[in-house]
């Protein structure tokens, strides 16, 4: 089905009218949010903004709360479910290999520069690696989700650069067992099943087990967009590929997530493990990729941590042990044309060791202070260059080259592998004031040292004001860093060839490393307006800039780094490109917030609408036709400047159903529309997408169904590196993403 531009218009326009936006809720297996007004929803207790518990209105960071209540009517199966609804975040699905989709945060692209937590806990990669959000990140454990929005290093240290993601899982009932289990099936071979169960083991003891499996075969894209060139699957029949670098015939053919706590008195123990695999061939069409089961990436984490929490008087003492394991899996590989469509194998692992006492110390009624320090121990193997053949775990990490062992060196060229070992020591302080009825202000700062590149100070400050009882105006401030992951530190990639069957090699090319790579900064200033209309209806408007620097950059060895000398491994290599560190970026941001929650005689609704306005710029160094190098003011790439989220979650009785809209206006690319003068970015067009979630309880079981793009809308998502010029691309002209997909199932809760 497909719909016209004036069509969507009108839908856009009509669930503006008709739906409102919410940034927090509260905790529905608490109190009956239905009884609650706004106000009183606001001012449910977070603990991510400031980690101490206090009110998401009074806390110096702009906050948005998914509650369980909302997981379950919004039929989410996963932290990406989550995000698509969630305001200022854009989603690029299918996009991109390394981690199959790409996040934005307020125009700030990327999975590493937020973190991911569980219960205040790290579970994101240790040495920020991008790993895929999918079902790998369940929401079925959840009692609510806490977004902050904004750099957070102050408290949190490296990579919380935009933001933090805080999964509250629910806790085991003392007096009672609660089992939970959903299974659903739906279109296309998908398949998701999950299942949470906590229980009293003793007194003061409770065991909490969680988790989640999720398969999904897709869809045949190949058939879906046909009328696109670019979706051609002949060189998959025919064994030849008609890449970029002409025909290429390859020699070989072409053919869980588990989560548990115990709670004991005091003590607290965790375990967390994930894993996400998707393809690797998703950015790249079907003539420059193989597409089959066989290549793909999968990349997870494995999290221990315990815990030990002890109040005296007025102080809390809070001591957690945490250790968080990263690996790559060692069948990961790549076939494409840069691989001569040979499997190019990969690996990588990354390990960290935390030690963290905060304290708690309640100084007066008005006056509260957090401060903590922290040990960090790093180890890291960063990703592997293209191998011949998989790492094998139980002996020593090596491997061959690809496409190097000759005849007079059948065992090729070995591969070098980086091993990096490095510490961080952190300690931070908060103080939180309140004067009065009024106002609160809140100022902190963390002090890191880190023997890899230094030190690092990131403080932030925030005012809350209510002039009114109905009136709350928030500024806040603050600043971030992003460590550079020993991935875009130390990884590299490139190929040998040899013309005289091993006696020599040369290469055209290879990406190699930097271990001088700086952290990138983020510095952010925040205002915040929000006004209460009676019980039911609010009205939010926050405005926010944000400065990037250091950002990371490719760029020639020769002349920046002077590393390598036109050689590595001692062959020579015709051009050798590194990552560096140059430029910043420039982003201006706004949201309009309507919510509305209200009750009737046998439900409720709670509706919400946000439109966001977004604006960047950065330098970029630009070499014009005469060979002078210049630095230009260009828009920030893959971002869209309005972007609409709106939707209403209705009860009555046993029935909940959910319909949520999302409109994304044109979606600026890498590519530029004169790249004699880049300043302009091309565009692909934007979407809309309505998703629908509908459910009926009887008794402990529910019947649920959801349904997303409803439309059937055909568009495309933004993807790396894309430029619609190019007419000899490997690359798609916008990623297409799926069709309508219905799933449905049973939930249980005993």
């Amino acid at each position: 089905m497909k719909i016209s531009s004036s069509r969507k218009r009108v839908a856009v326009i009509i669930f503006c009218l008709v739906s409102f936006c919410g940034w927090s809720q509260t905790d529905t297996t608490a109190i009956d949010v239905t009884s609650l007004s706004l106000e009183e929803l606001y001012n449910v207790k977070i603990v991510t903004a400031s980690k101490t518990e206090m009110a998401a209105g009074q806390a110096p960071a702009t906050a948005y709360v998914i509650t369980e209540e909302q997981i379950r009517i919004r039929g989410y199966r996963s932290l990406l479910d989550v995000l698509l609804d969630a305001p200022d975040f854009k989603i690029d699905d299918k996009s991109f290999s390394l981690s199959r989709n790409g996040v934005s945060v307020r125009g700030i692209e990327g999975q590493a520069k937020f973190i991911i937590m569980l219960d205040g806990v790290r579970v994101s990669s240790p040495t920020n690696e991008s790993i895929s959000i999918m079902e790998n990140y369940p929401v079925n454990l959840a009692r609510q989700i806490e977004i902050i929005y904004g750099p957070a290093s102050a408290l949190y240290g490296a990579d919380a650069f935009s933001g933090i993601i805080n999964i509250i899982s629910k806790k085991a009932e003392y007096t009672s067992t609660r089992v939970e289990a959903a299974y659903s099936t739906g279109d296309r071979g998908l398949h998701n099943m999950n299942l949470y169960t906590s229980k009293k083991i003793a007194k003061d003891v409770s065991l909490t087990i969680s988790g989640q499996y999720f398969y999904d075969k897709g869809v045949a894209m190949d058939k879906q967009f046909k009328m696109d060139p670019l979706w051609d699957m002949m060189s998959h029949q025919s064994g030849t590929f008609n890449t970029i670098y002409g025909p290429m015939t390859p020699l070989k053919q072409v053919s869980k997530d588990y989560g548990a706590g115990l709670k004991a008195g005091d003590f607290e123990f965790s375990f967390f493990k994930n894993r996400a695999q998707n393809s690797s061939a998703i950015e790249n069409n079907p003539s420059n990729a193989v597409y089959n089961k066989g290549v793909f990436i999968a990349r997870g984490v494995t999290v221990f941590s315990a815990r030990h929490s002890k109040t005296l008087g007025a102080i809390s003492f809070l001591t957690t042990l945490t250790s968080n394991q990263y690996k790559e899996d060692p069948l990961t590989n790549y076939r494409n044309m840069f691989t001569g469509m040979e499997p190019a194998y990969k690996y990588g692992f990354g390990s960290m060791l935390q030690a963290e006492e905060q304290i708690d110390w309640k100084l007066s009624k008005n006056t509260n202070m957090v401060g903590g320090v922290v040990y960090q121990s790093f180890f890291s193997l960063p990703e592997t260059a293209d191998l011949k053949d998989p790492v094998n775990e139980t002996g020593a990490i090596e491997g061959t080259l690809l496409n190097t062992p000759s005849y007079y060196r059948p065992e090729g060229l070995e591969a070098k592998i980086y091993t990096l070992k490095y510490y961080n020591v952190g300690g931070y302080m908060q103080v939180h004031h309140k004067f009065g009825d009024k106002a609160t202000v809140t100022a902190g700062a963390r002090l890191d040292r880190n023997s890899r590149f230094g030190s690092t100070f990131n403080p932030r400050t925030g005012l809350v004001w209510n002039p009114l009882r109905t009136t709350t105006i928030k500024i806040m401030g603050g600043a971030a860093y992003l460590a550079p992951s020993p991935e875009s530190s130390h990884s590299y990639w490139g190929t040998f060839t040899t013309l005289d069957s091993g006696r020599t090699y040369h290469s055209n090319f290879f990406h190699l490393p930097n271990p001088k790579l700086k952290p990138m900064v983020s510095k952010n200033i925040e205002l915040s307006l929000r006004h209460y209309f009676g019980k039911n209806f609010s009205a939010t408007l926050l405005g926010f800039y944000t400065s990037v620097t250091n950002l990371v950059d490719f760029a020639p060895d020769e002349g920046n780094t002077n590393l390598y000398d036109g050689k590595f491994l001692g062959w020579d290599i015709d051009y050798i490109e590194v990552f560096i560190n140059r430029g910043r970026q420039n982003i201006f941001g706004s949201t309009f917030q309507l919510v509305y929650n209200g009750a009737f005689q046998k439900g409720s609704i709670k509706a919400y609408s946000c439109l966001s306005h977004l604006h960047g710029e950065e330098s970029l160094q630009h070499i014009d036709e005469n060979g002078v190098k210049q630095s230009l003011q260009v828009e920030v790439e893959n971002i869209s400047h309005f972007i609409f989220k709106g939707g209403a979650d209705i009860t009555i009785d046993n029935f909940s159903f959910s319909p949520r809209i999302i409109w994304v206006s044109d979606q600026h690319i890498s590519g530029f529309v004169d790249p004699q003068n880049p300043n302009e970015r091309q565009t692909i067009p934007g979407y809309t997408l309505l998703n629908i979630s509908l459910a009926y309880k009887f008794g402990r079981v529910s019947m649920f169904t959801n349904v997303t793009n409803t439309l059937n809308q055909k568009y495309a998502a933004v993807g790396p590196n894309m430029d619609l010029t190019n007419k000899n691309t490997e690359l798609f002209y916008g990623n297409h993403q799926d069709p309508i997909r219905i799933n449905g199932g049973l939930r249980f809760k005993l």
